[in-house]
């Protein structure tokens, strides 16, 4: 592990203001120790190792001693209760009985060391971590300016196979796959990385595509980088005068600007298009760097201009291959709705992320630039939308990775399919394929595979984990829904089943909601306007037309009544305009912010796992049922990465296989995912119904003589491991 580029990593969490790492800040320390353990040192190790870090009694509830009276402090208290109950730590120092983590003194040996670390004593955690950083300050602010040089340089290649990887140590270029002849290091691909050599400055063996021709003290005597105000982050610049031989990032030339760009990518309203052309055609923007973001799968470490322009050019090389239809699709999206921008690739993964700038000189003012800039420059092959569908880019990620493959294998004659199952047995398809499309429309089915060209195997996909890093847990559900109930409602609206579920759901409901008002058969309600031409709902008499003055306030008696009558006045009309439902009473229902309520979908029988089947596969989902197609799909799909696909037996057996990674799950037709109750670890796959509030969203139903309408509401056929713990049961 390079421990610079672990403390990268932590500096890009949220919780870490300043963007590095304070051992002298408790909660940073915290931090630290939940990402030491995730990365696999013993758990003892690291909190014994931390333990100098924390003053005694500021944290008792996360405090206990060791069997040698230290006393060290956890990362939560459940860490440390756990720690207790197993015998491995102790309440009371075991060395001197009497003393606890609440006494007002404490033991001579454990002050005198808490002494010591508040004057200042550096913290090694362990030998290991010893080793990698020695060199190395534990200070981002205190590297020396040829530091800062080599690692602005170092960010250029992320993720480039064509540009030299900089500032490497040999340890991490083994890792990565290089292999080396002498001093000379290559990559994979046989492709030239750069020279290994000492670095007198850093105390180590880097690789560098740079020649050597200079020693270390004709570098240091180089003009120096531009440092930045104390109170500035490290990768804020100011201006500079540029010597005659320095090439800027930016041309001198006056760049064009856009400012309803510059607003749509977070810059302030308070900031004038003055101040930015100084600042875009005067600064030195190299060393401004981006972040990933937190549980970031394409990018671990922030990166500048030139690694975006890197990250460019590889999606560029995989988007034109030879195995790529060409498309008029844009190589990279930048998404601006909401506080927190993006750069996201074709498929709708994000590669860094800023968010808005308040005012000039503070972080996202620079990162806002740096991304205009790029934008500007690459606008041919860059989109910016407000948003992306979610989870239709790792559709056509999926496809294009199935036709990849074809086309590399030449496969022209369609392949017997064998998709492997949860025990890794690959099961027998009965379909030969040769190809994949991605569904338009709101079908079940998202992919189909297909034999020249004709869909065969249709498949519902759902992007994100089932399992976690250890294949042991369930992750957490990644994904929304099952489908909607309104479109279950259309096709089993004479089922009996299915009305007994909604009677039971929707009796439940009337139950809970309070705020309610009945209108009867013989009035109703119409769309009026105001003198200020604002619409409003009023109830009227079927018998004369007229307005019921004291029945229509009520009916808008408060703010929350008048947004949903609003909001869903569309639903109203229709609904009383309607001469079918003349004689019924209706009772309107006004959902409150936040409510949210579910029930189970399944209760044992087989007419109640039929419909959840139609949730899960698609409206034809049929028990016993071959006739396979959009709407009753094969299997769904759930995986956070791209499927592995290859060839499945030998000569006349030959066939193609696909499997999920070891986090990802496939749900075969007609396998539901638990039973009402079960102790099946898939329980939170289960479907169940949901009622939430959504302020332009309705239900409606009928019983006997009255119409119900809940307005605020959305019903849904969810998975239960998203319904939030605040949820009622009904």
């Amino acid at each position: 592990m390079n421990f610079k580029s672990f403390l990268n990593k932590i500096g890009c969490d949220d919780r870490i203001r300043g963007g590095y790492v304070e051992l002298n800040n408790p909660e940073h320390v915290f931090v630290l120790q939940e990402y030491l353990i995730n990365e696999g040192y013993n758990f003892d190790e690291v909190v014994n190792k931390t333990a100098k870090l924390f003053e005694a009694g500021r944290f008792p509830e996360r405090q206990a001693y060791n069997k040698d009276g230290i006393l060290v402090t956890f990362p939560t208290k459940e860490y440390r209760d756990r720690a207790v109950d197993k015998g491995t730590h102790f309440a009371e120092n075991p060395k001197k009985s009497q003393s606890n983590i609440f006494a007002d003194e404490l033991p001579s040996d454990i002050q005198r060391k808490l002494d010591q670390s508040k004057e200042g004593e550096s913290v090694t955690l362990d030998s290991e971590l010893e080793k990698d950083i020695e060199g190395d300050s534990n200070s981002y602010e205190d590297r020396t300016p040829k530091e800062k040089k080599i690692d602005a340089v170092a960010v250029d290649a992320i993720l480039s196979n064509e540009t030299p990887l900089v500032n490497y140590s040999v340890d991490e270029a083994k890792r990565y796959g290089f292999y080396n002849k002498g001093f000379l290091w290559y990559d994979s691909n046989g492709d030239f990385i750069g020279e290994q050599f000492f670095d007198e400055g850093l105390g180590r063996s880097i690789i560098t595509n740079e020649k050597k021709s200079k020693s270390s003290d004709q570098e240091e005597s180089e003009p120096e980088a531009v440092e930045p105000k104390p109170e500035e982050e490290p990768v804020e610049p100011k201006p500079v005068e540029l010597e005659p031989e320095e090439e800027p990032v930016v041309s001198k030339s006056k760049m064009d600007i856009d400012m309803d760009v510059l607003r749509k990518l977070g810059m302030g309203s308070n900031i004038s298009e003055k101040d930015i052309q100084k600042y875009i055609d005067d600064v030195n923007l190299s060393t401004v760097t981006l972040s990933p973001g937190p549980n970031n799968k394409y990018l671990f470490t922030p990166v500048n201009i030139s690694g975006l322009e890197n990250i460019l050019r590889k999606e560029e090389t995989k988007n034109n291959n030879k195995t790529e239809k060409k498309s008029e699709e844009k190589t990279l999206t930048i998404t601006y709705a909401g506080s927190v921008k993006k750069l996201r690739t074709k498929y709708n993964v994000r590669i860094v992320e800023w968010g808005d700038s308040k005012k000039i000189g503070d972080k996202n003012f620079y990162r806002i630039l740096v991304i205009y800039i790029f934008y500007k420059k690459y606008s041919d092959k860059i989109s910016l939308v407000s948003r992306q569908a979610r989870g239709l880019g790792y559709e056509k990620m999926q496809v294009d990775n199935i036709n990849e493959w074809f086309v590399e294998n030449e496969i022209k004659i369609p392949l017997h399919l064998y998709i492997a199952d949860d025990s890794g047995q690959f099961r027998d398809c009965e379909v030969n394929v040769n190809g994949a499309n991605k569904l338009a429309g709101s079908g079940k089915a998202d992919l189909a595979l297909n034999a020249n060209q004709i869909d065969n195997f249709w498949i519902s996909y759902k992007h994100g984990d089932y399992w976690d890093e250890n294949g042991v847990s369930l992750s957490s559900v990644p994904f929304q829904q099952y489908g909607s109930i309104k479109t279950l409602n259309r096709r089993l609206k004479d089922d009996e089943k299915w009305k007994e579920i909604i009677n039971s759901f929707v009796n439940s409901m009337k139950s809970i909601v309070d705020d309610k008002i009945i209108i009867p058969k013989d009035q109703y309600i119409s769309t009026t306007e105001k003198g200020n031409g604002e619409k409003k709902l009023v109830i009227k008499n079927v018998s004369d037309g007229k307005v019921d003055e004291e029945k229509t306030n009520i009916l808008n008696i408060n703010s929350t009544r008048e947004l949903l009558l609003k909001s869903n006045s569309a639903t109203l009309d229709k609904i009383f305009l309607n001469q079918a439902n003349v004689n019924l009473n209706k009772t309107i229902y006004f959902c409150p912010s936040g409510y949210n309520v579910w029930m189970d979908l399944l209760d044992g029988s087989l007419e109640a796992k039929q419909i959840a089947g139609m949730s899960i596969y698609g409206l034809n989902f049929k028990f016993g049922s071959t006739e396979y197609g959009p709407e009753n799909v094969q299997c769904l799909i759930q995986t956070g990465e791209k499927l592995s696909v290859g060839f499945y037996g030998e000569e006349e057996t030959l066939g193609i296989k696909m499997k999920t990674d070891s986090k990802g799950h496939i749900l075969f037709n007609p396998n539901l995912p638990a039973p009402k109750d079960s102790d099946d670890p898939i329980l939170i796959y289960r479907p169940v119904v949901n009622g939430r509030y959504t302020e332009v969203e309705n239900f409606v139903s009928t019983e006997r003589n009255n119409i119900n309408i809940f307005l605020g509401c959305r019903i849904l056929i969810m998975p239960y491991g998203k319904i939030p713990g605040t949820s009622i049961k009904l």
